[in-house]
């Protein structure tokens, strides 16, 4: 159970998004290796897993529409709570053009 665990852990930490990598698919990992944490009882913080993510997309083709979200959240004193949040900030954004094409 604790190889596991900490297998987890090496599979979250190793998690890479790269320029031609999928949004939708990158999701998907993430929550198959939460669902794995979830199985034995072992679920980390939703602030670690939105920490995390939040850096994998720091170094992605994701990066000015992550700098984008996090300045919006900071002007209004919020904050991503969860994953479940963050994704889908994603998805608006393209929709309506907020990211900059270029930081």
């Amino acid at each position: 159970n604790k190889n596991f665990v900490g297998d987890l852990f090496r599979d979250l930490h190793s998690l890479k998004l790269g320029d031609t990598g999928d949004l939708f698919i990158f999701r998907r990992k993430v929550e198959d290796i939460c669902s794995r944490f979830a199985l034995v009882n072992q679920c980390p913080p939703k602030s670690f897993l939105v920490h995390q993510v939040q850096n994998i997309l720091k170094t992605s083709r994701y990066r000015p529409t992550l700098l984008d979200l996090l300045l919006a959240h900071d002007i209004n004193r919020t904050a991503f709570l969860s994953i479940d949040a963050l994704f889908p900030a994603f998805h608006q954004s393209d929709r309506f053009g907020i990211s900059r094409s270029v930081i």
